[in-house]
């Protein structure tokens, strides 16, 4: 390994590595009592000395995953608080370009308002006063061939 941190399954690999050098290889019957007794202390020594190892490995695992946790919390609280900020700052913009909206047309005024009004009517008065003397000319025109036609 270079200089990078150990993952959690490199510590799991080199503790199997060391487990596997503890356990004892089988050894021929006439083995004494003593060699196995002297196996066994090699044994219980190396035992310890990996469960220590492991303890500490196991700890600094714990420790680097809390520390990680803590700052994705805090990173992710950091985000969220943005977030909301930002969804409030876009909200109130709304709000106030709808309110400008409802408050300059309300300002401008709608299809009868002020001299739009007063154009509106004038039109409407002299397209009636239009259709009114083509009424008359057509009425007028309708009694004369009446009349013409009676002779």
């Amino acid at each position: 390994m270079s200089n990078r941190k150990p993952t959690l399954t490199d510590l799991v690999n080199k503790l199997n590595k060391q487990v596997n050098k503890i356990t004892p290889k089988p050894t021929p019957i006439q083995e004494t009592e003593t060699d196995a007794k002297k196996v066994i202390s090699k044994t219980e020594a190396k035992a310890e000395k990996v469960a220590s190892q492991t303890e500490v490995m196991v700890k600094d695992v714990a420790s680097k995953t809390k520390s990680t946790a803590e700052h994705l919390a805090a990173n992710t609280k950091q985000v969220a608080d943005r977030l909301i900020t930002n969804t409030k700052e876009i909200a109130g913009n709304v709000a106030t370009s709808v309110r400008g909206l409802f408050l300059t047309s309300s300002k401008k005024g709608g299809s009868n308002c002020g001299s739009h009004k007063k154009r509106k009517t004038i039109r409407k008065k002299s397209r009636k006063s239009r259709k009114a003397r083509k009424t008359r000319k057509t009425r007028k025109s309708r009694k004369a061939r009446n009349y013409s036609s009676r002779k």
